[in-house]
């Protein structure tokens, strides 16, 4: 009886380190992921805000492609239409890698969304037309070797972005996040009034800054 006793403690005492065990390795797979998932949009946010892609972005949206990626590359010839292919596929690929992680539940896509959803719908709106025209040309050609498919990410990040953004997920999204809001009423100077430095202002370059006395 004692013998049958001391096994079952002995066997819940394993169950119990065993249970603890798992968790550990759980909460700490869940940490690494969490910080491998921030380090990347923290990596990501830095491209999104940089000045090259943010060039790319304003010129795609007032100036998008009017044609594809004839033969590859290069529009049609000009420099012009070259230089708005280059810069839409550039904004396509970073939307496109951003779309991958999110389906591949790699970061967070809320976070993603939050910050993000205006830049990605106005980026679909404008490159949609130049995402269809390309994978029309795909099927089209039937190149071997080449999908069809062409930017399925990039549309998956705006179709995500739009059911976030829109009815009653994204307000409860926004209710979520609790957000606070300034009040109407509050005046700069109720907070912050300006400072008030006794100091002269400093004189234009080649003029000093003695008082001037009047000449006889």
């Amino acid at each position: 009886m004692l013998n049958s006793l001391n096994v079952a403690v002995s066997l819940l005492i394993a169950v119990a380190a065993l249970a603890v065990a798992v968790h550990q390795v759980r909460r700490a797979t869940r940490i690494a992921t969490d910080t491998n998932g921030l380090s990347v949009f923290s990596a990501l946010y830095h491209e999104l805000r940089s000045v090259e892609f943010r060039r790319d972005l304003d010129l795609v949206i007032r100036h998008p492609p009017r044609t594809g990626l004839v033969e590859g590359w290069g529009g049609d010839g000009t420099p012009e239409e070259e230089r708005r292919i280059d810069a839409a596929f550039n904004v396509c690929a970073t939307l496109e890698w951003l779309g991958i992680l999110i389906a591949f539940g790699l970061i967070d896509e809320k976070l993603v969304v939050s910050a993000n959803a205006t830049m990605i719908i106005r980026a679909w709106v404008a490159l949609q037309p130049f995402v269809e025209r390309e994978r029309s040309r795909r099927r089209d050609t039937g190149m071997a070797g080449v999908p069809p498919g062409f930017m399925p990410f990039f549309e998956h990040l705006a179709a995500r972005t739009v059911e976030h953004r829109s009815g009653a997920r994204g307000r409860q999204l926004i209710a979520s996040l609790k957000l606070e809001t300034m009040p109407d009423t509050l005046h700069v100077l109720d907070v912050a009034p300006p400072l008030q430095s006794r100091d002269p202002l400093p004189a234009p370059r080649g003029q000093s800054t003695d008082p001037v006395t009047p000449l006889d």
